[in-house]
């Protein structure tokens, strides 16, 4: 095939046997720009793999052969929905922290640096405190929520999970990451969603948005309390 073209198009093709006249192969080859990433969402995830990270960026052509190169591993494209998806393969060694290039292939053989990198981190991280840690059912409290290995956290992509409930369609949780003055402990905040009755649930933390922590803190949430009646309803000026 040769190696550069002017622009991305369709060529037929011919084939010659035995130095013989040329014959048309009815088939055709197609030539495609090179790929531009902007960005990467998530960009990290735990060494597990199964991170479904999605490619943002233009010319990233839909072709049955499309791979993604994670380090020295190679996984399908899917398109999902008109997106370009790629889900993280696992790492052979757990590793504390590991960034890996990512290259992407439109035939299968030619690849391209992306100009990403995507981080591989331990799942060690954890949920400590929660502060409030209770709430009424109707929803609409803020908790700080203390975590460790603050640093991995990405502000817009963390979020957090109560056991069994969702967040409302298309209002995801938005999450603030507070890294304290040692630069791996710190905050980050977890607008709460309704639940369907009091009690307690957990609440576990994801840096990346997907892929949750195994480690919990607990939320009690109780009925909001109604007014009856004063027991006394009169008294002095003077107060007491």
């Amino acid at each position: 095939i040769p190696s550069a073209m002017q622009r991305a198009e369709n060529i037929t093709v011919d084939v010659m046997v035995a130095d013989r006249a040329w014959i048309a192969a009815d088939r055709a080859f197609q030539y495609l720009e090179s790929v531009a990433v902007s960005s990467i969402v998530p960009a990290l995830g735990p060494h597990t793999g199964q991170s479904r990270v999605l490619v943002e960026g233009t010319k990233l052509a839909e072709t049955p052969d499309a791979l993604c190169l994670f380090g020295g591993t190679t996984v399908p494209v899917e398109y999902v929905g008109g997106e370009f998806v790629c889900e993280t393969p696992a790492l052979e060694v757990a590793v504390v922290e590991l960034e890996v290039p990512l290259l992407i292939s439109l035939n299968g053989q030619q690849y391209q640096d992306t100009g990403t990198t995507f981080l591989y981190y331990e799942d060690t991280v954890h949920a400590t405190a929660a502060n409030p840690a209770s709430g009424p059912v109707t929803g609409g409290t803020v908790s700080t929520i203390a975590v460790d290995n603050a640093p991995l956290f990405v502000e817009g992509v963390a979020s957090c999970k109560l056991e069994s409930l969702s967040w409302p369609a298309g209002s995801s949780p938005t999450t603030l990451i507070l890294p304290a003055a040692n630069g791996t402990s710190g905050t980050m905040t977890c607008p709460l969603v309704t639940a369907p009755s009091a009690g307690d649930y957990s609440l576990t933390i994801a840096p990346n948005g997907q892929q949750y922590t195994s480690s919990a803190v607990v939320f009690s949430f109780y009925e909001e309390p109604t007014f009856q009646a004063f027991i006394e309803a009169s008294g002095p000026v003077t107060g007491g």
